[in-house]
């Protein structure tokens, strides 16, 4: 588990999503699956499968892909405003 505390709010974005595709496509292969995210640094560590800012985001965004290419799951990353991310956000 990730403790929300030690860890930055790019770096838990990157992992929920990870989580998802761990728990929804753990039997599943040959998919296309867009993410809607409302985090525009998170999109960027999925898009460019990495990055240079953060070596724990850039990390996970390469364990993600992993797992992705492993089942050949391509994975595109969207902008999603946070007005329209209201259920994802509600607590």
């Amino acid at each position: 588990m990730v403790n929300a505390a030690e860890n930055e709010i790019n770096y838990l974005q990157l992992w929920a999503a990870f989580m998802g595709f761990r728990a929804y496509c753990a039997d599943k292969s040959d998919l296309h699956v867009q993410l809607n995210i409302d985090n525009t640094t998170a999109i960027a560590y999925i898009d460019k499968i990495g990055g240079m800012r953060s070596r724990k985001c850039n990390e996970l965004a390469k364990q993600l892909w992993a797992w992705c290419i492993g089942r050949n799951i391509w994975v595109p990353a969207c902008h999603s405003p946070c007005v329209l991310n209201v259920t994802a956000d509600k607590k």
